[in-house]
């Protein structure tokens, strides 16, 4: 396996995860963020494009806003996002339902 496959497959089940454990501790606030494509180290040579500082935007939203939900996952502009399918930064919120 690839080590990018194992760092999504990581990603994928660390996600799962978030909503579990949303439902089976609904007093505990839990939010999984992507804070999208960070030019780091690790991202080296792949075409990254945003800075680290740039990638904080999701975290900020999370420590600091107040949330709609527990166990959702917030895209790179700290918006609402879906787990199954992409979502661009500036396009609607994740509503809950399933596009298809």
């Amino acid at each position: 396996m690839q080590y990018l496959d194992v760092y999504g497959l990581s990603k994928a089940l660390l996600a799962c995860y978030t909503g579990y454990f949303a439902q089976q501790h609904p007093k505990i606030l839990s939010s999984c963020v992507t804070p999208g494509f960070i030019d780091t180290q690790m991202t080296a040579g792949y075409g990254a494009s945003k800075s680290p500082e740039q990638g904080t935007l999701a975290i900020t939203h999370c420590l600091f806003d107040e949330l709609s939900g527990n166990g959702w996952n917030y895209g790179s502009d700290g918006v609402r996002s879906p787990y199954h399918f992409m979502r661009n930064p500036g396009e609607m919120a994740y509503d809950g339902n399933a596009p298809f």
